[in-house]
């Protein structure tokens, strides 16, 4: 077997599927050699027929196609050899290896969550695309992407057949709540689709590049991929984000993907030719779909305007669940790192030491793809930010040249959005420079000399440049600093506030309720019998454990509500503005939701199920938030006394 980056136990394996892995059946024996055949053999139809000749099965549903309407041959094709030499050596191999792949997927159950078709669909748009993509790049061999983007997911109907708990079981846990479906599986299931096919790939002998481009296409990070597979799994990843962000998922809810810093790295995104992209891969799905019978999302146009915003997100978005850390530079010369100080200062700068009558700074909104007028320094009042954002498009002009191009302009007022600005600063002579970060644009520096009219001269321009390197590199570090304030007070495992977070917001919530003459009632609950878990199934699976605990108070609490974790297996719930009745209303829908969950993860967990106690106490006049703690803490020890699965109120 192959040697897999990080490979799971067999005991952490066979506590997510019913059998052990030997005895999962195999892909035809046809889809091996398929993906042997060599450059060489693919001039010689002689090889691919031998192939197919082993598999009449696959042969006899091979020939039904090619003589069917999709493919408008005139002649009716009764041998193998003649199709292939009507239709093309790749195309008859695709074709034999969607056959093949396809015959291991299964049927629709009737009420089942994971739909067969929907899985296919995204299959082929991830095949086709990745496909296209290592034309365009040249990097890896164009069909061998292809089968990496029909088995990229196969884990996830190997989950649904032969899973202890099915990938529907799993879909219908999630429910329609947006969410990374990868780390959700890790959580619920144990093990990803991911793991789950490269170790079914890797039993059937299936290539070492095929294995890898299956068991890291989620990677975060290219550090552990091999030269060799690298190219393909930036590709497949790609191929991926592209196909769920254009209604080609792999399951009927639509969930975030993506797009992981590596690919950056990897490909060069800004020279996708995106237009040949998309229509190359709505030609290939609407043929998949004559073939075999799934419905197609919306028409394309909008979505090829929408796909560059799309990898923009993407890449921003990872960065939030997976943040780099930054390396240190000497160019930054700034001694706060507080945002707000960082930019007064560089403007202060810019006009005391360069001589321009006013600096302004745009800070670029990736989401919306607008401008905001942030701050602005003229030397005699500071001008205010300007409320409305100046917006992106193809009538932007020098604006949206500067930020692509990442060089200085000139505005000339020959476009809308160029107009737009001079409007607002009410100046006839404006130059621009991009703010660059280390991951990103930033924004633009504005620079003019007001109504005198004056240019800015180049040398200014140049000094002005440098500064607005430094100034993107400052506002990285401030923005990364403020993260990691926030994360100081996130508990790093469940994600949820911690202790510390929690002493801090009760005392304020405290605070409100005995200004307002509201009422407050805190909820303490505990995981019952949770050492079991750990002892039984393995720490990562008490993890998980932790994880499925936190995610569903999230769920079931109001925004105006407050939960943490407290500390081990413990967990709260500040619930202000809440009377007696209502505390335990909250608390019995929130036991009766852990309770479902444990039902679902009876397969997983045999013999232990999965059950909260919980002690409510409403805050008194009298109480600190030590007292109130102690008092909702001594009620959960209660329910805990009285046989678990409960809630008990402390009515001292």
């Amino acid at each position: 077997m192959s040697q897999l980056l990080n490979p799971p136990g067999r005991r952490e394996l066979e506590q997510v599927l019913d059998r052990r892995l030997g005895d999962l059946p195999c892909l035809p024996a046809a889809i091996t050699r398929l993906l042997e055949l060599t450059r060489e053999e693919r001039d010689d139809i002689t090889g691919l027929l031998r192939v197919l000749e082993t598999e009449p099965a696959i042969a006899v549903r091979l020939l039904r196609l090619v003589n069917s309407a999709a493919y408008g041959v005139r002649r009716r094709i009764g041998a193998l050899r003649d199709g292939i030499i009507i239709l093309g050596f790749e195309a008859v191999r695709r074709l034999a290896l969607e056959l093949s792949v396809r015959s291991t997927i299964g049927h629709s159950r009737p009420g089942a969550a994971f739909n067969p078709l929907l899985y296919w669909r995204h299959a082929i748009a991830v095949a086709s695309i990745t496909r296209e993509l290592a034309r365009e790049s040249a990097t890896v061999d164009p069909e061998t992407a292809y089968a990496a983007g029909l088995l990229h997911d196969i884990g996830k109907p190997l989950l649904e057949s032969y899973g202890r708990i099915s990938y529907s079981a799993f879909l219908d846990y999630l429910g329609p709540h947006p969410t990374l479906l990868i780390e959700q599986e890790r959580r619920f299931i144990g093990l990803g689709h991911d793991t789950i096919g490269a170790l079914y790939a890797a039993e059937i002998n299936l290539p070492e590049q095929l294995i890898q481009a299956i068991r890291q296409h989620h990677q975060t990070s290219p550090e552990n991929i091999g030269t060799s597979a690298a190219p393909l799994i930036a590709l497949l990843s790609l191929a991926d984000f592209i196909a769920w962000s254009h209604g080609y998922g792999s399951v009927a809810q639509n969930h975030p993907a993506l797009l992981h810093p590596y690919v950056e790295q990897t490909l060069d995104l800004d020279s996708l030719d995106l237009e040949k992209l998309v229509r190359h891969m709505d030609h290939e799905v609407e043929n998949a779909a004559r073939l075999y019978h799934f419905t197609l999302p919306q028409p394309i146009k909008l979505r090829e305007s929408l796909l560059r915003y799309n990898l923009t997100l993407g890449c921003l978005n990872s960065r939030l669940h997976h943040p780099e850390p930054r390396q240190e530079t000497l160019l930054i010369p700034h001694h706060s790192l507080e945002q707000t100080a960082i930019i007064s200062d560089t403007l202060h700068a810019l006009r005391n030491d360069l001589g321009v009558e006013r600096a302004s700074l745009l800070l670029l909104d990736p989401r919306g793809r607008t401008l905001h007028l942030t701050a602005c320094r003229n030397g005699v009042s500071d001008t205010p930010p300007h409320p409305d954002p100046i917006p992106l498009g193809p009538e932007s002009g020098a604006l949206l040249a500067c930020l692509r191009e990442k060089r200085k302009q000139r505005l000339s007022g020959q476009t809308p959005g160029e107009r737009t600005l001079m409007q607002i600063l009410g100046t006839k002579q404006i130059s621009l420079i991009p703010v660059p970060g280390q991951h990103r644009m930033i924004g633009l520096l504005e620079l003019d000399n007001g109504n005198s009219g004056r240019a800015i001269e180049d040398d200014t321009l140049g000094a002005a440049e440098r500064i607005a390197q430094e100034l993107g590199l400052g506002l990285e570090h401030a923005q990364l600093l403020e993260y990691s304030r926030q994360r100081a007070s996130i508990d790093p495992l469940t994600e949820l506030p911690n202790r510390s977070s929690l002493d801090t917001e009760l005392k304020q919530r405290i605070a409100e309720a005995r200004h307002g003459t509201r009422p407050l009632a805190l909820a303490m609950l505990d995981i019952d019998r949770f050492k079991r878990f750990n002892d039984n199934f393995g720490h990562p699976a008490g993890d998980n454990v932790l994880k499925l605990i936190a995610r569903t108070l999230q769920q079931t609490t109001r925004e105006t509500n407050s939960v943490a974790r407290y500390g081990g297996e413990e967990f709260t719930a500040i619930l202000p503005g809440t009377t007696r009745e209502q505390a335990i209303e909250y608390c019995q829908r929130l036991r009766r939701a852990i309770a479902k969950i444990g039902r679902l993860l009876t397969p997983r967990f045999p013999g232990e199920p999965l059950t909260i106690s919980i002690g409510i106490a409403l805050l008194h006049p009298t109480d600190t938030p030590a007292t109130l703690l102690a008092r909702a803490d001594h009620a959960l020890y209660r329910a805990k006394q009285r046989g678990r699965d409960r809630i008990e109120l402390d009515d001292q």
